[in-house]
C-alpha cells in the first residue's frame, strides 16, 4: 500500500494527529500559499491546526490572532463575526476567495 498514499503518507497511519498536520499543512501550503516555515514557527507558539486554519482564513497574523483568543481578549466566534464570517456560506466564500488568489 505504500506505493499507494507514498512512504510519507504510509509511515504516519500510525500516528492520526501527526497525519492530520501533515494533510493540514500541504493544503495550507498549496492552496494558500503559506511556508512551511510560517507553519513551524505557529505550531512552536502553540497553535494547533484547528487555530491555523481559522488564523489563515481572517485577516491577520495568525500569531496575533491566536494572542487575542489565548488571553481570553477575544474568541474565535468574535473573530470570525467581527470579519463578517458569520455563517458557513461566508466562510466558505472567503476560502474560495483565498484559494482562487493562489497561482496555479
Amino acid at each position: 500500500m505504500p506505493e499507494t498514499l507514498g512512504q510519507k503518507y504510509w509511515e504516519m497511519g500510525n500516528s492520526p494527529v501527526r497525519l492530520a498536520n501533515m494533510i493540514v499543512d500541504n493544503h495550507l501550503i498549496h492552496y494558500f500559499g503559506i511556508s512551511q516555515t510560517d507553519l513551524e514557527n505557529w505550531r512552536t507558539k502553540g497553535l494547533n491546526r484547528k487555530e491555523i486554519i481559522l488564523g489563515s482564513i481572517l485577516s491577520g497574523p495568525p500569531v496575533d490572532l491566536y494572542n487575542l483568543v489565548n488571553s481570553g481578549t477575544k474568541t474565535w466566534g468574535q473573530l470570525l463575526d467581527e470579519q463578517g464570517l458569520k455563517t458557513g456560506k461566508e466562510i466558505t466564500r472567503k476560502v474560495k476567495a483565498l484559494v482562487a488568489q493562489q497561482p496555479s
